[in-house]
């Protein structure tokens, strides 16, 4: 730890001598203080964004900093904490109630998301995030059907471009009422003949209605 908290000291202190000698004397006399004293700085919010940049692109940052970088209001400092490599699970659920939707968006990007977060992401109120949730690989059959009965019909149709949709999942879309998905992207070559005869007429009902609004669009007279 000795070589990361030197590096802390060097962005922390931006250079200024004083703030540095005074950080260094901290830290030899007790790390754990040394700790408590950059949270401290980072809570009162008093120094430049770059710093913060710069301290998020170091390795093996103690969870206690990277927690309060996690609550910092500048919304930057979370957008990259939540790019991080070795990001812990505790900073992940931190950022997984975040008031902005963009920071669980990034979060929602991770190819890495533990399924205790992927079964809180299927139920966040911004519908995008749970139509990002369609495409994660290795999604749980449970995890498919709270999506397949998604209020929005977009998110209930990301469903329809994995490649190997579950036949159970397939019909629960099928008995949707009042939807109108678009089931030309459904891989249906594990589907029984009688599935896919219910996916085949769902197609044409598309198509009529594609067609339908076509000639029901009227078009200004100035155009």
């Amino acid at each position: 730890m000795f070589t990361i908290n030197k590096e802390i000291i060097n962005i922390i202190s931006n250079n200024d001598l004083f703030k540095k000698k005074i950080l260094e004397e901290i830290l030899e006399r007790n790390e754990e203080e040394f700790i408590d004293k950059i949270c401290a700085i980072i809570k009162k919010n008093n120094f430049e964004e770059n710093n913060y940049i710069d301290l998020l692109y170091l390795i093996n940052l103690p969870l206690k900093i990277l927690k309060e970088l996690a609550y910092q209001e500048n919304i930057m400092v979370r957008s990259f904490l939540t790019k991080r490599n070795d990001l812990p699970l505790k900073i992940m659920k931190i950022l997984l109630k975040d008031k902005d939707y963009s920071i669980r968006e990034l979060l929602a990007e991770r190819s890495d998301i533990p399924e205790e977060l992927i079964e809180e992401l299927i139920e966040d109120e911004y519908y995008v995030i749970r139509e990002m949730m369609t495409q994660i690989e290795g999604l749980s059959l449970k995890n498919m059907k709270k999506l397949a009965n998604d209020k929005i019909d977009t998110v209930k149709e990301g469903l329809l471009y994995r490649k190997d949709l579950p036949e159970e999942i397939v019909l629960i879309l099928l008995k949707s009422k009042n939807t109108c998905l678009d089931y030309r992207h459904l891989n249906q070559n594990h589907l029984r003949k009688e599935v896919k005869k219910l996916v085949n007429r769902k197609i044409e009902e598309f198509y009529k209605n594609l067609q339908s609004i076509d000639e029901n669009i009227v078009f200004d007279k100035d155009f």
